[in-house]
């Protein structure tokens, strides 16, 4: 799992990712790809730009049932009260997923469904 709390420019919702997309979220160049990550599914999660720092997303739960892999995430918000510089920020999250028998995974949060994704 990678959590960042700005990731360069990404795609509202659930998508899958490769590595060098996964470096572009982290505005670096990929230089090389490890044979370790053949058999993963790599998905990016995000709801878009948020207007200060102290927003996203940690891994709350996931279950697989009847082939549909069920992540729960929890959406962290600042506290109301906090003093945080008003610069736009864009949190993603990036999963690794092996799950063999999986052939769909849905995203959800507090908010409800943030995206799904068929697994090819």
């Amino acid at each position: 799992m990678l959590n960042l709390p700005s990731c360069k420019a990404p795609r509202p919702g659930v998508h899958q990712v490769q590595m060098a997309d996964i470096a572009a979220l982290r505005d670096t160049e990929l230089v090389s790809a490890s044979d370790d990550m053949k058999g993963v599914l790599m998905v990016s999660v995000s709801r878009g730009p948020q207007p200060t720092p102290g927003y996203g997303h940690s891994l709350a739960a996931s279950a697989l049932l009847d082939g549909e892999l069920q992540i729960r995430l929890h959406w962290r918000t600042p506290a109301k009260d906090a003093i945080l510089a008003q610069m736009i920020t864009h949190p993603c999250l990036v999963l690794g997923i092996v799950a063999a028998d999986a052939r769909r995974v849905v995203v959800s949060d507090e908010t409800g469904e943030l995206g799904s994704l068929d697994i090819p």
